[in-house]
């Protein structure tokens, strides 16, 4: 089962997937976001990762930017390591700079992370 955070960033890869795709395509927000029947803001958050898109929806930005829906997904062990990555970063900014903290933090969340895969 995924996590709350695994969750989060495969709408963000997703998102961000979709846009690269689009611009790749040539399509303007507003135009492709007329051809899928939704509005622009939804395009808008879809792309951003704040909106979760339903399968069809995805199907269709599929096909319109003609590639396969498998395209948009992102991998789930480049999603791990992306989240591992995210993690390192806050435990690196929470810790103000004290390797010792670092270290305490990255086993307590080692820790909660392996206690709740259980």
């Amino acid at each position: 089962m995924l996590h709350s955070d695994q969750i989060n960033f495969l709408y963000i890869s997703l998102g961000k997937r979709i846009r690269e795709e689009r611009e790749r395509a040539k399509f303007k927000q507003t135009n492709f976001a007329e051809l899928l029947s939704i509005s622009r803001a939804s395009l808008v958050n879809i792309e951003q990762g704040k909106q979760r898109p339903p399968l069809h929806i995805i199907y269709e930005i599929a096909k319109l930017l003609k590639v396969s829906i498998t395209d948009l997904l992102p991998d789930l062990d480049a999603l791990d390591k992306e989240i591992d990555s995210n993690i390192k970063k806050q435990i690196e900014e929470k810790s103000g700079g004290s390797e010792d903290r670092q270290n305490k933090l990255l086993d307590f969340v080692k820790a909660n992370i392996k206690s709740s895969k259980s």
